[in-house]
């Protein structure tokens, strides 16, 4: 296993090949929980022996909090505007089409009478 190391903290490591500025480590000192808990910084590396580091903090990544803009508040207002207006069009066309089968029935009953 290759290891890079920033003052004695395991930042980032290779199972294959090379990385720069790593480090060849015998897989004998890794713990065995190294790879499903690793974590840049989580673990240190001192005197050939690898150990979990108790200054470690986890980072919390924080997105900020974005409202749309008022460009996107139209857009979104004219999107639903649309789509409001095809869902009534797809009504009116169903309303059209029972009526159409409605006269077209009562057109036969008249003509059979």
């Amino acid at each position: 296993m290759r290891l890079v190391l920033d003052k004695d903290q395991i930042v980032s490591f290779a199972l294959i090949g090379d990385l720069d500025n790593s480090i060849e480590v015998d897989d004998s000192i890794v713990p065995d929980d190294f790879m499903e808990n690793f974590k840049p910084r989580y673990f240190l590396m001192k005197d050939n022996e690898i150990t979990v580091n108790p200054d470690f903090k986890d980072v919390v990544y924080t997105v900020p909090e974005t409202k749309p803009d008022q460009e996107q508040q139209i857009l979104s207002t004219l999107a639903k505007q649309v789509m409001d207006l095809q869902f009534e069009n797809v009504q009116q066309k169903q309303i059209n089409a029972n009526l159409t089968k409605e006269i077209m029935n009562l057109k036969g009953a008249e003509t059979h009478e």
